[in-house]
């Protein structure tokens, strides 16, 4: 379904909205620091729990 529709960015892109662009390109890059941020810190807490 979603495979032939190109990412936001990329449509942004080819309309020069270079703006729009960078901000969702950040946003995916700070959600994406997050997600490992989360995925780490549950690491370390089930290690020191189960050691």
């Amino acid at each position: 379904m979603f495979r032939d529709r190109p990412t936001l960015t990329v449509i942004r892109l080819e309309e020069y909205n270079y703006p729009a662009a960078t901000a969702i390109a950040a946003i995916m890059v700070l959600l994406s620091f997050a997600m490992l941020l989360v995925v780490n810190l549950v690491q370390s807490w089930s290690r020191k729990r189960y050691g």
